[in-house]
């Protein structure tokens, strides 16, 4: 109406132009307003309605976005989020199917359905849940209309193992049992997040170098979000080496993996001594001088105490009897023995946290007027769970521990000088642990790098560091012995094989006749009798607050 009215007014503006002579220029200016006016007006004055619909409309494609993993109530699954860029007024209905089967899901799997129509396009977010681990998840929308169901391209979507948080604290003991060896497996599995899920555990085994024939025995299924405990045997015919891993479908390609070594039979027997009189302990410090055993120091189950206490061990007599206490209560201290005097020093003076509290203070101790006298201080500042020995008067002291990591720097001490000074490090910058061992043997030390993976040697006489072999398998943490040129290796973190060391024909393993584990003990060679006792139980982590903790001890007698 408006634009009709203007048009209107323009022509008699140019019915007056023809009566009044107007200048023709003003009239051409007069249209090209009218022009002008007129486009504006047509939109200013247009009403909105909507368009005629017609029998035949094209049909958008539906365009999905917005996927996203949730965690809601611990149970896993996907937020899915879409929407359709067309006009669903005619649709019948529209929504989406999936399948966790089917790659095409369709109506006949399961169906999620919107009635309400927005006019432009909708948008629609649902949560699926997956049902197990490596379960796969199968989407597409869907939308009928005269009769027909269209659907969009289907999406996939996995559980991932990002999605779930798991670690393992399995522990593992081997010994032998008249022709067969006997693995137990105990501890539990901790996992995380999507409590809907299961996983299965188990063990897989086979001989070695027959890994295509490997077997499996299946332990349980657990859910995600809960700690399983497991406490199984699994048995094994004598003789015969074997790769041995516990594994879960959470990770079945992260285990952890060890070998049963074919061992000589008889095996190393396992013979239970008087216990320390003293508490139960870990982490002390042993030697013997003459014929006597010693063991110092050490801390408690809760490392809330360290001790100072120093006792002594006759074979003879089979009983312990307390020695005068040492000036400082210390753990993760070390000590060597030069000419049956006792030099012990470093350490910690805090279990819970020996970098913050490690000491350099050092010790003489005259086992004979059972007296201790202060000497010059070890050189390297907070030491703790250093490796020490002595060779021709000497003593060596080295791969401490500090606030800065594990060291391979070494120092010797003469003790007519009362002089530390340093010598050539150990040819490998980075060491893995502080929990390293040292002996001596035909006059050359033998250093195992924790988990005593590797042997160095070195041999002051040229102060030179040689690599020299490394073990069958990892055994960290375990108590290290001398004794006749042969080095021996008594129980562990991960293994509870005894494995001997012979300087002509390297490594030999023995089983134990009975479940042995220990870690953090000590040990000493008493009339060529192997001693070891006190330590914890194996943990997963070594600074696991509340561990059981030991004052047994047992003589570990070979066969001849």
């Amino acid at each position: 109406m408006c634009l009709r009215n203007f048009v209107w007014y323009y022509c008699l503006k140019y019915k007056e132009h023809k009566l009044t002579n107007t200048p023709n220029t003003v009239v051409l200016r007069s249209l090209f307003f009218l022009l002008i006016g007129s486009c504006f007006l047509f939109t200013a004055c247009k009403k909105e309605r909507p368009p005629t619909p017609t029998e035949e409309q094209e049909l958008l494609p539906l365009e999905l976005t917005g996927v996203e993993v949730t965690y809601e109530d611990r149970q896993c699954g996907l937020n899915w989020e879409a929407f359709a860029n067309r006009n669903l007024t005619a649709a019948e209905n529209f929504g989406f199917c999936f399948s966790h089967n089917n790659p095409l899901p369709t109506l006949e799997d399961s169906v999620v359905t919107k009635q309400e129509v927005n006019i432009v396009q909708f948008t629609f977010s649902y949560n699926f849940h997956f049902r197990a681990l490596f379960d796969s998840i199968f989407v597409r929308a869907f939308f009928q209309e005269d009769g027909k169901t269209i659907y969009t391209e289907p999406q996939r979507f996995d559980a991932e193992i990002g999605m779930f948080s798991y670690s393992s604290n399995i522990k593992t003991t081997v010994h032998c049992i008249e022709d067969r060896y006997q693995v137990h497996f105990y501890g539990n599995y901790h996992t995380s997040n999507c409590s809907k899920l299961t996983f299965e555990y188990g063990v897989k085994w086979h001989e070695t170098g027959k890994q295509e024939h490997e077997s499996t025995v299946l332990w349980g299924n657990g859910s995600v979000g809960t700690q399983p405990d497991i406490d199984e045997y699994l048995e094994l015919p004598a003789g015969k080496s074997y790769r041995l891993r516990h594994y879960t479908s959470i990770h079945p390609d992260q285990h952890t993996s060890f070998v049963v070594q074919s061992v000589a039979t008889p095996v190393a027997s396992v013979r239970s001594l008087p216990a320390l009189p003293g508490p139960a302990r870990a982490e002390a410090t042993a030697f013997s001088v003459g014929n006597m055993g010693y063991v110092f120091g050490g801390y408690n189950a809760e490392r809330t105490e360290v001790f100072a206490d120093l006792w002594v061990y006759d074979p003879q007599q089979g009983r312990w009897e307390e020695q005068a206490s040492g000036p400082q209560a210390l753990a993760f201290s070390t000590s060597f023995v030069i000419d049956n005097q006792v030099f012990i020093g470093s350490g910690s003076k805090d279990p819970a946290n020996p970098e913050a509290a490690g000491t350099n203070a050092f010790w003489h101790y005259d086992a004979q007027a059972d007296n201790w006298t202060r000497i010059a201080d070890f050189p390297q500042a907070g030491a703790h769970s250093c490796s020490s020995f002595a060779i021709d008067g000497i003593g060596y002291v080295g791969l401490c521990a500090t606030e800065s990591g594990v060291s391979n720097q070494f120092w010797s001490y003469s003790v007519a000088d009362d002089r530390w000074e340093e010598i050539s490090p150990l040819p490998k910058e980075e060491l893995v642990s502080a929990r390293n061992a040292a002996v001596v043997v035909a006059g050359v030390a033998h250093v195992l790098l924790d988990p005593f993976r590797e042997m160095w040697t070195y041999d002051p006489s040229t102060e030179n560091w040689q690599y020299r072999d490394r073990l069958i398998d990892s055994q960290d943490d375990a108590v290290v012995l001398n004794h006749r040129d042969k080095i021996y290796v008594l129980t562990g973190r991960n293994n509870t094989y005894l494995a001997v060391y012979d300087l002509q024909s390297g490594w030999k393993r023995y089983c134990y006749d009975r479940e042995f584990v220990r870690t953090e003990a000590v040990g000493f060679v008493l009339n060529d009798r192997l001693l070891l006792g006190t330590g914890s139980e194996y943990t997963l982590s070594w600074n696991d607050i509340g561990e059981q903790v030991f004052n047994d001890f047992y003589e570990i007698v070979l066969p001849q």
